[in-house]
């Protein structure tokens, strides 16, 4: 009977209490969201993808990197509006995984930073492509243009 209560004792006992590392899941509770160590570091998808990332991780300041764009209406200069834009990006890289933690229910640590790190590669990618277009278009639109004439 002594080792039955004994066994009930240390089962009630573990079942209490919890591992001295094991980390609360405070994300989506905005300010009050403890947010880990581990992802308080530079954020390539959100320096890359600023808006569209602000959006699919309910960070909706990175929206404002859109605006500048609407200053092209206006007659501002493109190269001006990229000023604003850049410092938007930058921000977003410093602070955007602590944002978009407290912003958004996540279902751990690793869930967070694998989410993350599509949205890196997906911006790697979106660079890559805009960089071989840009490429492509300076060598073929001046043959193009010869073939034309």
């Amino acid at each position: 009977a002594k080792e039955e209560q004994r066994k009930a004792e240390v089962t009630t006992q573990d079942s209490s209490h919890r591992p001295a590392t094991e980390v609360i899941n405070s994300s989506g509770r905005g300010k009050e969201a403890i947010v880990p160590e581990e992802i308080k570091e530079w954020n390539w998808g959100a320096f890359l993808l600023n808006g569209f990332w602000g959006l699919g991780n309910s960070t909706y300041i990175g929206l404002l990197s859109f605006v500048p764009f609407t200053w092209t209406i206006l007659d501002i200069s493109f190269w001006i509006t990229l000023i604003p834009v850049f410092v938007i990006s930058v921000m977003l890289g410093f602070k955007g995984n602590e944002w978009a933690w407290r912003n958004k229910r996540w279902e751990n640590i690793e869930h967070f930073q694998r989410v993350q790190r599509k949205w890196m590669q997906v911006g790697v990618l979106v660079i890559i492509a805009t960089i071989v277009s840009l490429v492509s278009l300076v060598l073929l639109v001046p043959h193009s243009i010869k073939v034309l004439l």
